[in-house]
């Protein structure tokens, strides 16, 4: 059993924010791992916050903008690091899922 100091109201968004993902993937939430959540073949941690990344969404928005711009880049990608800590990628769920978000697949010459 976990020791927790959430209140009941952070609980319930948590269990929430896990079935959401849960549907959303295909996975399966967990109890009998440390992780939330299986999926992909892989554990996944599942955060849902109020406005924790507000950032990282406005960075990935500013992308889409620019792609609309450019025409470069059409997939919205950003790599984000806290100070001291190491590199972060993030990018929407639908385009990993659809394939288009293997940063490997394309080439930057």
């Amino acid at each position: 059993m976990r020791l927790s100091l959430m209140g009941k109201h952070s609980i319930r968004k948590g269990k929430v924010g896990e079935r959401e993902a849960a549907k959303l993937t295909g996975g399966k939430r967990t109890w009998e791992h440390l992780h939330d959540l299986f999926a992909h073949g892989r554990w996944w941690e599942v955060k849902r916050e109020a406005k924790g990344y507000t950032k990282v969404y406005g960075a990935l928005y500013e992308h889409k903008e620019h792609f609309e711009e450019t025409g470069d880049g059409p997939v919205p990608s950003v790599l984000i690091r806290q100070d001291r800590e190491r590199w972060v990628v993030a990018f929407f769920y639908s385009d990993w899922v659809a394939g288009r978000a293997d940063f490997r697949a394309e080439s930057q010459d």
